[in-house]
């Protein structure tokens, strides 16, 4: 299972050829820069907003694929609030946002959560409540259609996490 940070789309039509050059008709096109983190930090495509410890980092360990994952939480004793965030001009066609998603190991305060958002709309939300299913990685999919608009739109992952004990989310 591939699970970099993908927004993929069944291109068609002149946005498509103007977006991404001679893209031929319904030719599928990535349009998240960089989704697997491998050029590491600093990183010049996706914008990084922390109050401690980076959320971009090497450890081939931890991560799905690669060297590099997203980090989101894992400090203890002090609220930590992350994101990663980059535009994306999304052109018409059929869209899809796929990640893989892990959380090791969860703290017990309910408020800490992980976010993805796609301008100011929630795609999904992750709390300590949903350890248990992402124990492992699990490929997560949104449908995107409502934003084939051929406009800029901004993809953001957020996090907030009290750190008491730790509550780490991986997404690669």
């Amino acid at each position: 299972m591939v699970c970099n940070i993908h927004l993929m789309i069944a291109c068609m039509g002149i946005a498509a050829t103007q977006a991404f050059g001679q893209v031929p008709a319904k030719a599928v096109c990535e349009v998240v820069q960089d989704g697997g983190f491998e050029t590491g930090r600093p990183n010049a495509t996706w914008q990084e907003v922390t109050t401690g410890l980076a959320v971009i980092n090497i450890d081939s360990l931890h991560a799905r694929t690669g060297s590099w994952l997203a980090v989101f939480g894992g400090q203890l004793f002090q609220l930590l609030e992350q994101s990663l965030e980059q535009p994306v001009l999304i052109p018409p066609g059929r869209a899809e946002l796929s990640y893989c998603l892990r959380i090791p190991e969860s703290s017990t305060d309910e408020l800490d959560h992980l976010a993805v958002r796609l301008d100011d709309v929630v795609l999904a939300e992750y709390t300590t409540a949903d350890q248990p299913v992402f124990a492992q990685y699990v490929r997560v999919v949104h449908n995107l259609s409502d934003w084939t608009d051929g406009m800029t739109h901004l993809l953001r992952f957020e996090s907030s996490v009290t750190g008491t004990p730790v509550t780490t989310f991986l997404s690669r």
